[in-house]
């Protein structure tokens, strides 16, 4: 054996989401992505989608890295208690964005600063993103998700600790012919907690199950029967029996009877009477 095709892995490296939190995660985009171009496409003359694409997992050092420059990041509180987080795009993109709500489509977008409309009018397409998640959420209650202050250099961020464990959210922003990936950056552990409680329910169906399955095993009707004893008879014995003959048994009247459930001994029970009918007492268990 040759190790020439052999790929190293590293076992430490984050991984993203499991797979039963990815298919809520999924469930949850879907439904966001429909509602935010319902909502946009009746606030403003535009054509922006938004749609969830992949996720990944990072040390907040190694993410910092990798962001994109110049970017604009803005913060993004969710949850109950408020989770810290935030969303960025590429400045460029969000650009071009704010110049289509403006009205003012341009084919090359040339990197500069954002005035203060520019920033506004950010804030109002990140407000849309944020309450269409918010609405889309899996709970029959709405998330509780706000945003705040503006962050021009996210790659100088101290908001996490080097090596907590970062989820990044990736979003496609298509508008029009262009495409553009939108980032929500969420420390894993807390992502990974809130979704935590949407897979109890299946525990507690399996639990409810059990319990409505226990219930009807105590109501269930079983066949209890008691062996007085047993003799060997030989054929010509049994065809002369006839009513007053006395057959000896096997079973000592010293000993308990055997006492079977379907098709167990369960029990020895002593042999009586109770008012009118025959009854037994148990003596043991076997």
């Amino acid at each position: 054996m040759t190790n020439q095709n052999l790929e190293t892995y590293d076992f430490q490296k984050p991984t993203g989401l499991s797979i039963d939190d990815g298919d809520l995660l999924k469930q949850w985009t879907k439904a966001f992505a429909i509602l935010f171009k319902e909502k946009w496409s009746t606030d403003l003359p535009s054509e922006i989608e938004v749609k969830y694409d992949s996720d990944a997992a990072f040390s907040f050092a190694v993410l910092k890295s990798r962001i994109p420059k110049p970017a604009i990041a803005i913060r993004v509180l969710f949850g109950t208690p408020e989770i810290e987080s935030f969303m960025l795009l590429e400045r460029t993109a969000v650009l071009s964005i704010v110049m289509e709500m403006m009205g003012d489509v341009v084919e090359e977008i040339e990197d500069r600063m954002l005035s203060s409309v520019e920033v506004s009018l950010f804030e109002m397409f990140i407000g849309e993103v944020i309450g269409s998640l918010g609405e889309s959420w899996v709970d029959q209650d709405s998330l509780p998700m706000s945003f705040k202050e503006i962050d021009d250099r996210p790659h100088r961020s101290r908001a996490f600790d080097p090596k907590t464990i970062m989820l990044q959210l990736k979003f496609e922003v298509k508008q029009g012919e262009k495409n553009f990936d939108l980032f929500w950056i969420v420390p894993q552990a807390d992502f990974e907690s809130m979704f935590s409680k949407f897979s109890a329910p299946a525990s507690n169906q399996i639990g409810a199950f059990t319990s409505v399955l226990e219930c009807f095993a105590k109501e269930m009707k079983v066949n209890m029967s008691v062996i007085l004893g047993g003799a060997e008879l030989s054929f010509n014995q049994m065809s002369n029996l006839a009513a007053g003959d006395v057959v000896m048994l096997d079973q000592k009247i010293s000993d308990p009877l055997p006492v079977w459930v379907e098709d167990a001994e369960k029990f020895k029970a002593w042999p009586g009477k109770l008012g009118k009918s025959q009854a037994i007492k148990i003596s043991s268990t076997v």
